[in-house]
């Protein structure tokens, strides 16, 4: 399940630190932002922009930090990374050492944001490094908690208690109970979430609790409640999970924190989904994910559209499921984790090597320090460089891996849409005419009847898991099916099979292709005519190419749409053999094209439809 985990910003040049809030899952994230505090008020970022130009280094690197913090609360990652670096090259132009930590771990964070753990980690030694050097107890800590957050996100739980602890040691030697309250709220998170052990959770989540309401923070409670939320829906608890979620909610909108909200308005959409309420679970699946869009919250929106594709398709609803399962996809592909956790070691390599500088800049001899600092440099650039390449590969090969797999998982779902909608239609009215002639006593046209239903039945299981089939065997079956029809429908129209193709043996034909063309023609063309109909169909080769024509001379599209209203077999047909035609064309390279004429008599009333197929032969 989700649980929030509290990650820390640093403010400018103070000695207080920032909360965000982080969402966290075994299998996704999502993540939420506190409103920034900082000395400055929260200006315009055109006018702080502004106020850098002609601003003397000190008060510029302040002014690039709160810009970078603004960005960041409107979730611009990319930008406030930008300002975050700018930050940090003036600090070390001026040799402001605390500053340099403080922008080292806002870096960690946006990486973190973005899903970069391996530059997160990197950044936050690198800032726990200068923040130990300057014996800073309150940097380390927060320093501390988010190295554990990353750990847990990267699905190392043990190290990121490892983490917490210490940070918790640091805390508590300050005193600082906001602090403690997030940390305790971290532990319980992995506690209940990953351990799977409630009772460690609610003895953590309760002392976090106590400290937040003592303390006034509403914002954390409804966090809490969130969290104490979702160990009742883990274990089955529905009522009291979703009464936890509601208080939450009641909170995070007095508080007017749209990530808050959306988070709360998710999990009442898992309750209601759990106890398969499908209506209240849409709805607020809905408005989640309505304001996670506008607010960008990508992580989230990636995991409501994944959970709102599969009540779709528990609801029958394949091509809302499809829409949404597609949307997943495309988010999740933008957010995946491009690194890998063993370059984290390598990583930690590179740490030591920063470590090792800040020791040299301590050395005596200017000499010393240049030649040193030259050869470290050099075996920097190395390894960067090397991390570099290695890192191009990876992302080309997950890359080529993700596309491969999100264009494989479309056609299964397709091809699972496709045969819910044609196989069982037909399944079912040969079923019902069989019954229709028991009922009617009529036991010999029954058994006929039944007869060859088991043959064509047979013959479509055959079909099932092949792409194509020869073109004698396509209309063996399909003659079967009209045989079927014609005697289902007590000789309500006549037919005929026109073949000229010479060697329809050899020629390869998409199974069932037409069969749902045929069956609407019969069903909804013929069927409701006034007069015996007529149905023809046609194979015919010519100039390297196959046609095939399907007429009939009933009632016509425009008629038969107004009898059948409600009903969405017409043109669902159609929408799903235009997938198939699409699918077979971009993973076969067969070229079909598919024409749906209406006909007209001379007084330009419907007369029946046409439909023809035309595909390329080898």
């Amino acid at each position: 399940m989700l649980e929030i985990t509290t990650h820390y910003l640093c403010v400018m040049n103070e000695s207080k630190h920032l909360f965000k809030n982080k969402v966290q899952h075994v299998i996704f994230i999502v993540l939420f932002i506190f409103p920034l505090f900082s000395a400055f008020p929260q200006g315009d970022i055109d006018s702080l922009k502004q106020l850098a130009v002609d601003a003397e280094p000190a008060k510029q690197m302040k002014l690039f930090n709160q810009i970078g913090k603004l960005q960041y609360r409107k979730a611009n990652y990319a930008d406030a990374l930008g300002n975050f670096s700018k930050s940090l090259e003036i600090a070390r132009s001026i040799n402001d050492s605390l500053y340099i930590a403080k922008m080292y771990s806002n870096i960690g964070v946006i990486n973190d944001m973005i899903g970069n753990y391996s530059l997160s980690i990197y950044n936050y030694q690198k800032s726990l490094n200068i923040y130990e050097y300057l014996n800073n107890k309150e940097g380390k800590e927060s320093v501390l908690n988010n190295i554990g957050i990353v750990y847990e996100e990267m699905d190392m739980p043990h190290k990121a208690l490892n983490y917490y602890f210490k940070a918790l040691k640091l805390k508590k030697e300050r005193g600082e109970q906001t602090s403690i309250a997030g940390t305790y709220n971290n532990i319980a998170i992995i506690h209940g979430g990953v351990f799977n052990n409630n009772d460690s959770a609610y003895y953590y989540y309760d002392l976090a609790m106590k400290i937040y309401k003592n303390i006034g923070d509403k914002r954390d409670v409804g966090m809490i409640y969130s969290n104490l939320g979702l160990i009742h829906l883990r274990k089955g608890e529905i009522e009291k999970a979703k009464d936890f979620f509601e208080k939450a909610l009641t909170i995070f909108k007095k508080t007017e924190d749209p990530n808050d909200i959306a988070s709360a308005l998710y999990y009442l959409g898992l309750a209601y989904h759990s106890e398969s309420n499908y209506d209240e679970a849409l709805k607020y699946y809905t408005q989640a994910n309505k304001l996670s869009e506008q607010h960008q919250i990508k992580k989230m929106q990636s995991q409501i559209c994944n959970d709102m594709a599969k009540l779709y398709e528990q609801t029958g609803d394949y091509k809302d499921a499809l829409m949404c399962f597609r949307k997943y996809a495309q988010i999740r592909d933008q957010l995946i984790n491009l690194k890998k956790i063993k370059k984290i070691h390598q990583l930690e390599t590179n740490f030591e090597l920063e470590k090792r500088e800040h020791e040299i800049k301590m050395l005596k001899k200017q000499g010393e320090l240049n030649e040193l600092k030259l050869t470290w440099a050099r075996t920097v650039s190395f390894a960067l460089i090397t991390i570099f390449v290695l890192t191009i590969i990876i992302i080309v090969l997950i890359f080529l891996k993700n596309r491969y797999k999100k264009e494989q998982e479309v056609i299964t779902l397709q091809s699972r849409l496709f045969r819910s909608q044609t196989s069982p239609h037909f399944v079912f009215n040969s079923l019902m005419s069989i019954q229709t002639f028991l009922l009617d006593n009529n036991v010999e046209k029954a058994s006929e009847y039944l007869v060859d239903f088991a043959k064509l039945i047979r013959s479509i299981l055959q079909q099932t898991n092949k792409s194509f089939i020869t073109l004698d065997k396509e209309i063996e079956v399909l003659q079967q099916f009209v045989k079927l029809e014609k005697l289902r429908f007590s000789d309500k129209f006549d037919y005929s099979f026109e073949v000229k193709v010479a060697h329809p043996e050899e020629i390869l034909f998409p199974p069932m292709l037409a069969q749902p063309f045929i069956e609407n023609a019969i069903i909804h063309g013929l069927a409701p005519a006034p007069k015996k109909g007529f149905l023809k169909i046609l194979f015919e080769e010519k100039n390297n190419e196959l046609t095939v024509m399907i007429e009939d001379n009933g009632i016509g599209r425009e008629n038969a749409e107004k009898l059948n209203k409600d009903e969405k077999h017409l043109s669902l047909a159609t929408e799903i053999t235009k997938e198939r035609i699409h699918l077979m064309a971009r993973r076969y390279k067969k070229k079909i094209s598919m024409e749906i004429e209406d006909l007209y008599d001379q007084n330009r009333e419907p007369a029946g439809t046409r439909v023809t197929f035309k595909m390329k032969l080898d």
